[in-house]
């Protein structure tokens, strides 16, 4: 804060600026005295806070999951290969009465998953882009477009 000379009104300089949410850790904001052996037409404002500081949460990446192309069970061979391979992985699971549900649920999982991962391929990831490789008119333009860019290189100040 300070003290204008002549109209002696006091206008603030500063701001305390908090959100809202944590007005209340705001205990006391005051503007402290003047000194009396040293004039000045500025106040020191004086705020106590509670601050306390939350641990910093880091983002954790989560693993892709991968996913089969299930497509390829469409071929009639393909799709018999996975069904013997299937069978006889579910064959060596066993199936005696004293094995808890979850332990066999996890069995069970683990190998279908093996024998898919085994037949069927990984699906590939692929992003479907506005612009079209085969497309000419495009295609055309863009050579155009670098052939003027090359002509502008080689000669800057004829344009």
């Amino acid at each position: 804060m300070w003290k204008h000379l002549r109209s002696e009104n006091w206008h603030l300089l500063d701001y305390i600026i908090v959100q809202g949410r944590d007005v209340k850790d705001v205990l006391v904001t005051r503007a402290m005295k003047r000194s009396e052996d040293c004039w000045m037409d500025h106040q020191l404002v004086h705020s106590l806070m509670n601050i306390c500081l939350a641990p910093r949460h880091w983002k954790t990446q989560k693993a892709a999951q991968r996913q089969l192309n299930v497509t390829t069970v469409k071929d009639p061979g393909q799709r018999k290969e996975f069904q013997a391979q299937l069978y006889n992985a579910l064959e060596q699971v066993p199936t005696a009465d004293n094995i808890f549900i979850q332990a066999h649920w996890k069995q069970l999982k683990s190998t279908v998953q093996d024998a898919c991962t085994q037949t069927i391929e990984f699906a590939l990831r692929w992003n479907q882009d506005w612009f079209d490789s085969s497309d000419v008119q495009i295609c055309d333009f863009l050579e155009w477009k670098h052939a003027v860019f090359i002509t502008w290189q080689s000669h800057p100040r004829t344009w």
